[in-house]
């Protein structure tokens, strides 16, 4: 079975894709409790509808991954879907609680590498220590 697979092989990611959408549901309702723009039926669409495409996406990316096969490129490709796979609440997260902190957590350099890979998609800009050294200085 496909999905019990899913589980057994990938545990790990498929509690850490739990945990940060239940963060990113607890953040939305504090961010939206503070602007007092908060409703229920808003909050379920929207949170049924990132479960949704991020189930959806993933599965897509990995049946690719699964046709290249099991390689090295396999490999990296599928650390970038389960990557890309959690930065899409992930980043949520952040862009409201940076909002919420008025700029100050996480810091505009986190927030910058974060815009940059939702542009790019490139790990290397979210990780690089090259870069981060250029922009502390």
């Amino acid at each position: 079975n496909a999905i019990g697979e899913l589980f057994e092989n990938n545990s790990q990611f498929v509690s850490f894709l739990l945990v940060v959408f239940g963060i990113n549901m607890a953040v939305g309702i504090v961010f939206h409790l503070s602007k007092n723009t908060f409703s229920w039926e808003e909050f379920l669409l929207r949170n049924a509808l990132m479960w949704f495409v991020c189930i959806c996406m993933y599965w897509v990316l990995e049946m690719l991954r699964i046709t290249v096969g099991n390689n090295d490129i396999g490999h990296i490709f599928g650390i970038t879907i389960q990557l890309i796979t959690l930065m899409y609440p992930a980043s949520k997260i952040a862009k409201n609680i940076y909002i919420l902190t008025k700029g100050k957590y996480p810091p505009e350099f986190i927030m910058n590498r974060l815009y940059n890979f939702e542009k790019t998609g490139d790990p290397n800009d979210l990780l690089n220590n090259k870069n981060q050294e250029d922009e502390i200085r």
